[in-house]
């Protein structure tokens, strides 16, 4: 970078000529990249990371599984998120083993994972400390073992997994994450076992199908007390626990039927959530809202093979409520998918409402009325693809063929439908929008697409609100392609899964810098008349929450006194000899950019001192 040397004692006609080249050459400073690295290490010959990879809660740290020397042997390392040593988790394993899965622990702590060999026998289970360190068996290897359905409690502290024996006798074991004896929850039995934790890591729900007897569904505490909440002749195809760990919400198919129920977590009485179901009608998906109030679910209560929306109090106290008040002529109009926002104000779904197979976006409040169409405007032959509700709860991102039969775009809308735009540039000759992801903030979505080139799929990032998108990848080498990606959970890169410099060679590399500025301060905003022009005035400094952001300074044209000072780097100088008496306060707009391209601006105040200095006559001795 050039540093500025200010200039004294030249024509008012030079100094302009020389503030114009200063700022030209400072200008050349404002061109925005994002900073981008590859954090998998070295991976020789035909090594590669496996599309298997985690971020941790805090964003520290990602976990992946590769085959780092090309020997088809797959191991666990860690590395921070940034960048820096890549860390090898599974040390000692028996050379006939691989890593298959993992998990981190929900403080970012710890890693568990699961070995086996290549006929996908138990190697064993074991955690490590995620910044590394000596594995702790959890389960020894054994021929004929598989381990299935493995969690951790959110409290981090346990790891609850089934043991299954030959492939038909099942345990279920619960093991602190610190290693040592095992506790047997669910005793070996013949048939199907599965489970699922209470989001405060106390209590299990234990779902049992015998293959001569009941289906049962069974609340356990960590020490193996249990108690018995369904025995059902019928087939529960499913079930959830509600976010307040007070009831058990399942399914129960009764002859040709199916009907929903809910329990409380602690046994009590089944109450049917649904009204009356015809034989062959059935209550197809279900979700709860985040504050446990309701069950909205999907079913064709109504006619049959007409799937519509229904709310429904989780305690069974009063009668459901259909969602879609419409009239419909024939039995053809169904919903296809649906979502809850996470502020349980809105219902936001997928249907053939309006025209038979095509498929139109809805909003409609948790407590029914008008339905707000999110895609008005479509063409007859397109169709929403898929779409996902934004953190914050007031919009929705979907991708659909909204303006051309087959060419899928990405969109963004409010929930009421009264304001929209596109996020994508234009696509080539074949291109498609493929898949997207909305930052925790809400602010920026995440694509991936073949926007510049068919076939050729790279990840760019746009604010929601619209704007234009910026590349998060560089270029790529001929023939390679991002394969998957992940926002990390603080929103200010993404970490991705690429042969981005070597074609076929799956890599993980980050980008970060999502986050626009939040403030511009000067260091000094006064300056004494008389100077000469290019006196130092103050240095400007940005507030970014992205990690190791560089930024950009310029003055906005048009606005204040800008004609009278200029920047170059991060300092603001002066572009003319100031006059007190003529005028003591300027005006001037900043704009400072970070290496993402996101800005913003900001206007401040020049003072200028009159120079009150008294020239007294040289003495000598």
């Amino acid at each position: 970078m050039f540093k500025k040397n200010c200039l004294q004692r030249v024509s008012p006609f030079t100094a302009l000529i020389i503030a114009l080249l200063l700022a030209l050459l400072c200008a050349g400073v404002a061109h925005a990249v994002l900073v981008n690295n590859k954090i998998s290490g070295n991976i020789t010959g035909d090594g590669k990371v496996s599309n298997h990879y985690g971020i941790s809660p805090d964003g520290h740290h990602t976990v992946f599984i590769a085959d780092v020397l090309g020997d088809g042997k797959k191991l666990l390392y860690s590395v921070r998120t940034l960048g820096g040593e890549v860390l090898l988790l599974s040390t000692d394993l028996p050379a006939d083993c691989r890593v298959d899965h993992f998990l981190i622990t929900p403080d970012s702590q710890s890693v568990v994972y699961q070995t086996v060999t290549n006929a996908t026998d138990s190697c064993g289970l074991y955690a490590v400390p995620i910044r590394g360190g000596t594995p702790i068996e959890l389960d020894l290897r054994t021929s004929g073992i598989d381990l299935l359905n493995i969690q951790i409690t959110d409290d981090s502290a346990n790891v609850l997994y089934v043991q299954n024996r030959l492939r038909s006798f099942s345990t279920l074991f619960l093991i602190s994450i610190g290693g040592g004896p095992r506790q047997v929850i669910i005793d070996e039995f013949d048939g199907t076992l599965t489970f699922k934790t209470t989001s405060d890591g106390q209590s299990i729900i234990i779902y049992q199908n015998l293959p001569t007897g009941p289906i049962r569904l069974i609340h356990s505490d960590l020490t193996g007390n249990k108690s018995l909440l369904v025995e059902s002749e019928d087939f529960i195809p499913d079930y959830l626990i509600t976010p307040d760990n007070n009831y058990i919400i399942f399914r129960r198919q009764i002859s040709s039927k199916t009907d929903l129920f809910s329990i409380p977590i602690n046994g009590g009485t089944q109450r049917k959530l649904n009204f009356y179901l015809a034989d062959g009608k059935r209550v197809r998906s279900y979700r709860v809202t985040p504050d446990s109030a309701y069950v909205v679910y999907q079913a064709d209560e109504m006619i049959q093979d007409m799937d519509l929306l229904y709310r429904a109090p989780v305690d069974g106290s009063t009668d459901r409520i259909p969602l879609i008040t419409d009239t419909f002529a024939d039995s053809s109009k169904s919903v296809y998918l649906f979502e809850i926002s996470a502020d349980g104000q809105w219902v936001v779904f997928s249907g053939d409402l309006e025209m038979d197979n095509r498929y139109d976006l809805y909003s409609v409040s948790i407590h029914g009325g008008v339905k707000h169409r999110l895609n008005e405007g479509m063409i007859d032959a397109g169709d929403v693809i898929h779409f996902k509700i934004s953190p914050d709860s007031r919009g929705v991102v979907f991708i659909a063929d909204y303006s051309i039969d087959n060419v899928n775009e990405l969109f963004a809308v409010n929930m009421a439908g009264t304001w929209g735009m596109r996020l994508n540039t234009d696509l080539p000759s074949g291109g498609n929008v493929s898949n997207f992801k909305i930052s925790n903030n809400s602010q920026n979505v995440v694509y991936r697409a073949d926007q510049e080139i068919d076939t050729i799929q790279n990840l760019y990032v746009v604010p929601s609100t619209g704007g234009i998108p910026l590349k998060v990848n560089p270029e790529l080498v001929p023939g390679g392609s991002v394969r998957v990606y992940q926002i990390t959970p603080n929103d200010r890169g993404v970490v991705y899964l690429a042969d981005q410099d070597v074609d076929n060679k799956d890599e993980l590399f980050v980008t970060y810098d999502f986050q626009p500025p939040t403030n511009i301060t000067l260091s000094n905003n006064k300056v004494q008349e008389n100077q000469p022009v290019n006196t130092v005035i103050g240095v400007f400094s940005t507030a970014d929450p992205d990690i190791g952001d560089s930024f950009t300074y310029s003055l906005i044209p048009g606005v204040g006194d800008n004609a009278s000072f200029n920047i170059c780097a991060n300092t603001l100088y002066s572009s003319e000899v100031f006059d007190y008496a003529s005028k003591s306060v300027y005006t001037i707009r900043v704009k400072t950019t970070d290496q993402g391209g996101l800005s913003i601006e900001k206007n401040f105040t020049i003072e200028i001192i009159e120079n009150n200095s008294i020239f007294l006559p040289l003495v000598t001795r």
